[in-house]
């Protein structure tokens, strides 16, 4: 049996951290030994306590805010004691693990966004190091995203495997019964890169023309203030929604009519792959991966970065139309089928047997 070795900085909301925590709850045991490394220490946050109640092998390290020096010493003697088959990291992890490298190991590590965006200075040096000279297998959650690690490193196609984030659909197969509002939900972090204030400026002007329609954006971050701020500007108090962090999020996707994403630049968004569980129609702006698992004109409308007419454009053409609020929601859920869990955990363990 295999010890796989999962690594993460923090169990704190984010689709990475998600990510890290589904592959753990679903990956076949009779195979694999399953263990996370968690850089800091435990804050109390919904996937912790998601992982205590799934009976994850979980280690909490101590790690001091920054460059800690003597975080080497402390993730090599983990290490070196656990002996693992597999090293799998993500996000910014790969700094403290490559003195604890071994050749015969299994090497990974899943790029969650755009390559260029995902380190620059010593994070890059530390992510040629690792794929150029200690053996590390840089993993892209959709082809764009593997597209960016093949320009950015200059690496062969054929070494950089994709395999597509996935979500438990069965999760999301609620029917609640909806009630007269039109309503419109969002899932993510409150920071910059979700473009939150843009939807809500295009939000703003769909009011003025549509009494019945509602915003609820599910999530925390360090943009709140700046939100609420907006929403009290534009007198939206009644309309725009922000709900905080909530463990039972298909509820609120159960009880929405269109899904609204409008972030900067994505991987590929766990947020949107459960609305299509959940039978949505999404609008979204048009970065990352989205354009692989939201077919424009088929389950939902993709607009251009920036387009503010755009967005209202399709904003008002699926709250006008019930017809076509149906169609694109059931070709969602048809869709996240090839999203499930299942094959995102299949792909991992086939990269695990490697050698």
């Amino acid at each position: 049996m295999k010890k796989v070795l999962l690594v993460v900085p923090t169990l704190a909301q984010g689709g990475g951290e998600k990510f890290v925590v589904d592959l753990a709850k679903n990956i076949d045991r009779t195979k694999f030994e399953v263990k996370l490394l968690v850089f800091y220490k435990q804050k109390g946050t919904i996937l912790e306590k998601d992982v205590q109640e799934s009976k994850i092998d979980v280690t909490y390290l101590d790690k001091k805010v920054g460059l800690d020096f003597n975080f080497f010493k402390q993730v090599k003697k983990f290490i070196k004691e656990y002996k693992p088959d597999v090293i799998h990291s993500n996000l910014d992890t790969m700094l403290y693990l490559i003195p604890s490298y071994k050749r015969r190991q299994v090497k990974l590590h899943t790029v969650h966004t755009n390559a260029q965006k995902e380190g620059r200075g010593l994070q890059k040096l530390i992510r040629v190091l690792a794929y150029k000279v200690f053996g590390v297998v840089p993993v892209g959650i959709s082809k764009i995203i593997a597209k960016s690690v093949v320009d950015e490193y200059h690496i062969r196609e054929q070494r950089v495997p994709v395999v597509y984030n996935g979500v438990k659909c069965s999760r999301y197969n609620l029917m609640l019964e909806k009630d007269d509002k039109l309503n419109l939900v969002s899932v993510g972090t409150l920071y910059p890169v979700k473009n939150f204030g843009f939807m809500i400026d295009c939000f703003a002007e769909i009011c003025e023309k549509n009494e019945n329609v509602y915003l609820t954006i599910l999530g925390e971050g360090e943009s709140r203030k700046e939100l609420e701020a907006q929403i009290k500007e534009k007198g939206l108090q009644e309309k725009v929604r922000l709900a905080g962090l909530v463990r039972d999020v298909e509820n609120y996707l159960a009880a929405a009519d269109i899904y609204v994403a409008s972030s900067v630049y994505e991987g590929l968004p766990l947020s949107i792959l459960e609305a299509m569980a959940a039978g949505l129609p999404i609008i979204s702006t048009d970065v990352g991966g989205i354009r692989e698992i939201v077919n424009n004109g088929e389950n939902g409308i993709l607009v251009p970065l920036g387009d503010k007419t755009a967005y209202i454009n399709a904003l008002e053409a699926l709250i006008a139309d019930e017809q076509k609020r149906g169609s694109y929601a059931k070709q969602s859920k048809i869709l996240s089928q090839k999203f499930d869990v299942k094959q995102m955990v299949e792909g991992y363990e086939k990269l695990y047997q490697t050698k």
